[in-house]
């Protein structure tokens, strides 16, 4: 679960379905935090709200019961919640504490993916999209109505494994990513790959 410390005490934060600690809920894998001081993080049974000021943590009840994993925030205030093996949500969070619960607001998209990250291409304003089926290059529109995918790269493009976990830029504005088969250096402009495993140095092939 979410605990709180304050001068070496831990406080563990309930939230508002009346769990125990032996739930879904318990189980966090990722959290993220607003300029305004909320806090999200995603558990197996849903993605919980934690306001400033509060006690207690509250479901988003569009996404209760599904096995929520990585977040992010978007510069134009988009929540992106990642569901296993089902893509990803959009939550406007200036709607995120509108009394009904805005169900026709979540817009899902890249179904048949389980996303692992995202990074900003400050540039062109394309995300690059960690996935367990390779690396996606797509377009957004303005409200993350429409994405659509400009690039899609796996082993057969040169990547040492079409599982990513995770993806970064450089100061040269190449992507590294950590994969199950080592870790890759890719260039964007003349899509190459660079793929780096034990004989290179490197401690283990998954990171």
């Amino acid at each position: 679960g979410l605990y709180k410390y304050d001068n070496e005490t831990a406080v563990r934060i309930p939230n508002s379905s009346g769990d125990t600690g032996r739930s879904g809920y318990s189980l966090i894998w990722d959290i993220v935090g607003t300029q305004s001081g909320s806090l999200f993080y995603s558990t197996d049974n849903g993605l919980l709200h934690l306001k400033p000021d509060e006690t207690q943590a509250y479901p988003v009840e569009s996404l209760q019961n599904r096995v929520t994993s990585m977040l992010h925030i978007t510069a134009d205030s988009m929540l992106l919640v990642c569901e296993s093996f089902n893509g990803f949500y959009v939550i406007p969070l200036a709607n995120i504490d509108e009394p009904q619960d805005p169900v026709q607001k979540l817009t899902h998209h890249l179904a048949d993916y389980q996303i692992k990250d995202f990074l900003i291409d400050e540039d062109s304003g394309n995300y690059w999209v960690a996935t367990n089926k390779g690396l996606l290059e797509i377009e957004v529109d303005e409200n993350w109505q429409q994405v659509r995918i400009v690039n899609a790269f796996n082993r057969g493009d040169g990547l040492p494994s079409s599982t990513i976990y995770s993806v970064l830029f450089d100061d040269e504005k190449n992507i590294w990513m950590s994969t199950n088969g080592g870790l890759c250096r890719f260039n964007p402009k003349t899509k190459k790959f660079k793929n780096f495993v034990l004989s290179d140095g490197i401690q283990g092939l998954e990171y």
